[in-house]
């Protein structure tokens, strides 16, 4: 029979093991950092435009794999926020493919959030890409847990940009036949189509104040003192 302090030796034992093994691969990313690092920054780079064009695709010019290794390749060697300022191109672009009046209102929109909440910092470009790509993916609620765990309330507003921002675009996407059956003529209803869409998504405004709550509750039972 396996008694309670058989079981704590083994537990301690698999923490150890979980120590070194968090301690080897400090290790050898510090090493390697100058290598590590722009790989990384390669592949979320690439991962990002690969989802906006995929999700999109309406300019052919933009959605192309040459352009996408290309602009993931300088992402590699420039700040995170570089990043996010290629995804907003590419996703600008197709929206101009699709209709004027939609890149003018999601180049709005974007200009909003840069001035209101996002700041183009290393930890906050991070939070932004990976809340668009992992509500892309179908699994934003890792988002609140990870960014609680390993970033703090400060954060919220760029988990909230990154929400606004695929939700537009979701937006977009889901409505682009009814945006090409317009006319030119009916350019305000294509205006009021996509700010609609973004101020009275009931859905996004739910998400946002949840993330919030679930952020900061993680947060505070993070910092609690526990043996």
């Amino acid at each position: 029979m396996v008694t309670n302090k058989s079981l704590i030796n083994e537990a301690e034992e698999k923490m150890r093991s979980l120590l070194e093994f968090r301690d080897l691969l400090k290790r050898i990313y510090s090493q390697y950092e100058f290598v590590i690092l722009p790989v990384l920054k390669f592949m979320l780079a690439f991962l990002t435009l690969s989802v906006v064009s995929g999700k999109m695709g309406y300019m052919y010019q933009v959605d192309n794999l040459g352009l996408i290794l290309i602009a993931s390749l300088l992402c590699s060697f420039l700040p995170n926020g570089f990043m996010v300022f290629f995804a907003v191109v590419f996703s600008l672009a197709h929206m101009y493919a699709l209709s004027l009046e939609v890149a003018i209102v999601g180049l709005a929109i974007y200009l909003i959030l840069f001035l209101l909440f996002f700041r183009f910092g290393s930890r906050d470009a991070l939070v932004v890409l990976f809340t668009a790509i992992f509500s892309a993916m179908g699994v934003p609620y890792v988002i609140p847990i990870a960014v609680g765990l390993l970033a703090g309330p400060v954060s919220i507003f760029a988990v909230a940009c990154g929400l606004i921002g695929y939700h537009m675009l979701n937006h977009v996407v889901t409505n682009a036949q009814a945006i090409n059956a317009m006319g030119t003529e009916e350019a305000f209803a294509k205006v009021r189509l996509m700010i609609d869409g973004v101020l009275t998504n009931k859905e996004l405004i739910v998400m946002i104040a949840a993330f919030a709550v679930t952020i900061i509750i993680v947060h505070v039972v993070r910092r609690l003192s526990i043996d």
